[in-house]
């Protein structure tokens, strides 16, 4: 975990690992057995993003949870994107991103692929997409990155756009 601070702003990134100060829903969760019984690993199931930011800025806190997919895969590039929303509930947070290469078609698509192809399609023209989850100001975004020489700048450019929404 890093934390950095400046003109009264505080900055914290963790990769892989969750900050005390964000709290998933699971530890407060309860479950019972569908017989009897109460299962206390239910505390075990709390997700774990990639990275985290959380920003500090005088009395207001925004917190950006970052995926990272290394599959050009419509399945499961789809797949992150339920992981994604989930963790914006999860961890109550402000924004999910995911950061992913421009996916291409397979052979192997299921029906629910087949129906969201076109909306991560539309997204390839545009580097990602920002969608505003509801008027809360939730925001799950998709961030396409690709190591082509050409394609670099693109990248960085996308990524810098999203971070400066967020930050």
């Amino acid at each position: 975990m890093l934390e950095l601070k400046q003109d009264g702003s505080r900055l914290i990134i963790s990769y892989n690992a969750l900050p005390e100060s964000l709290k998933s829903r699971f530890e407060e969760a309860r479950a019972r057995g569908i017989i009897d019984g109460d299962i206390e690993s239910v505390k075990n199931l709390g997700g774990l993003p990639d990275t985290i930011l959380i920003n500090y800025t005088g009395d207001k806190k925004k917190t950006l949870l970052i995926d990272y997919k290394y599959t050009r895969n419509y399945n499961y590039l789809i797949q992150a994107r339920f992981k994604a929303f989930s963790y914006l509930y999860e961890f109550n947070a402000d924004y999910a991103v995911i950061v992913a290469p421009t996916p291409r078609i397979s052979d192997k698509e299921d029906e629910e692929t087949y129906k969201q192809r076109g909306f991560y399609s539309d997204a390839i023209q545009h580097q990602g997409a920002i969608i505003e989850v509801n008027k809360d100001g939730k925001v799950l975004a998709l961030v396409y990155v690709d190591p082509y020489k050409e394609m670099i700048e693109n990248s960085k450019r996308a990524l810098r756009t999203v971070l400066k929404l967020i930050l």
